[in-house]
């Protein structure tokens, strides 16, 4: 199911619609986004470019990026 709603999503995507994601996954959203929001308490916290908006989002949460690339392969 997870591959079959991500390749619907990267459809829409390629068509040029606007798509919303609202995800927990990192590299999910890393993947499928070209622009991200990182929302703290209902307020804007960063905005940008999806890899150095989730870095700030893991150095926030004291995540190290081996942990990161680690979920990246199991994804």
């Amino acid at each position: 199911f997870r591959q079959k709603a991500e390749r619907a999503m990267a459809d829409r995507i390629s068509s040029k619609q606007t798509v919303i994601l609202v995800s927990h996954s990192l590299p999910q959203t890393e993947r499928l986004s070209d622009r991200v929001i990182w929302l703290d308490k209902g307020r804007v916290r960063e905005q940008g470019d999806p890899a150095t908006v989730i870095e700030s989002y893991e150095e926030a949460l004291g995540v190290s990026n081996s942990r990161r690339n680690a979920e990246t392969a199991v994804e």
